[in-house]
């Protein structure tokens, strides 16, 4: 090998092959390795090329993310028959895509929650647009709670608190009941269970920022209804969106397409409300449990 070389090597015969991949090994073709996908260049080389880089990295980010959400929004389905079709690159991956309209779901629900407690009356809501569950923390039961030392702020803080460690898995949970529902509807198909699962992560993306504008607009946020007329558009929306989607991706008729949209909303608000309701009598009976001899 030649002193003068250092980015290739110098094999046999005079030939000389391309560098190796700093990450894995890999000989290099081109500017970034075949193998596993990282940038040939090397950007630790100065500030500049590393702050470069890193702004590349954050611009090429968030077109892809921005690009993704209003494909989402605007388009119901294609981001699905995209995805299955084999453009994966141009869209944030469904996981992700999931994971930050969840994130963003928490982050306006940590300001303005769907679950209410009112301490002089013990009454629980739990309102997600048109799924709307009441309950009651009996007065004996918050009575002997007080002679115990919990206030009725702290038994609302409380209640919220099974509520919040119970929603991430909840809809971890309603991902892949969803997805089962669509394995019922479409078994006819050949589609598999992870093909349904990416229809369902992209579905479940698109309800969490619709309830996320739900929680965004003061109507009914004192008591934390969401307001009838609100709550009804919401429904329409869901609906159309799954009734559109489905025919996108699965195709059929328009009437075939109309009826298993239709199944599909109406479980999507049967899961929430039974999660609601499941969660809202779990909190009472520990709250009870608590205030037992």
């Amino acid at each position: 090998m030649t002193a003068g070389v250092t980015e290739e090597a110098v094999v046999a015969g005079g030939a000389r092959q391309p560098p190796p991949c700093e990450n894995c090994g890999t000989p290099l073709v081109g500017a970034f390795c075949h193998a596993c996908g990282q940038h040939a260049a090397h950007h630790l080389r100065s500030v500049r090329a590393f702050v470069g880089h890193l702004l590349q990295d954050l611009a090429h980010y968030d077109s892809r993310a921005l690009r993704t959400v209003v494909t989402l929004v605007r388009h119901p389905g294609r981001l699905t028959a995209e995805y299955l079709g084999g453009h994966r690159v141009r869209f944030v991956q469904p996981l992700q895509l999931y994971g930050l309209a969840a994130a963003l779901f928490f982050l306006v629900n940590s300001i303005h929650p769907f679950f209410h407690y009112d301490p002089a009356s013990g009454r629980v809501v739990s309102a997600l647009s048109a799924a709307h569950i009441e309950g009651t923390v009996a007065a004996q039961v918050r009575a002997e709670l007080a002679a115990h030392g919990v206030s009725p702020a702290l038994i609302g803080e409380r209640l919220g608190n099974m509520v919040d460690a119970t929603l991430p898995p909840a809809l971890i949970g309603a991902v892949l009941l969803f997805s089962a529902l669509l394995v019922l509807l479409y078994r006819r198909t050949r589609r598999g269970y992870v093909e349904h699962v990416v229809f369902s992560l992209h579905w479940w993306a698109f309800a969490l920022l619709l309830l996320t504008v739900d929680r965004l607009l003061p109507t009914g946020r004192a008591t934390g209804a969401p307001g009838v007329a609100l709550a009804a558009l919401i429904a329409v929306v869901a609906l159309g969106y799954l009734v559109v989607a489905t025919r996108r991706v699965y195709g059929g008729s328009r009437l075939g397409s109309a009826g298993r949209g239709f199944v599909l909303w109406l479980g999507f608000y049967v899961t929430i409300a039974l999660w609601s309701f499941g969660v809202e009598a779990l909190a009472i009976v520990r709250l009870q449990q608590q205030a037992s001899p």
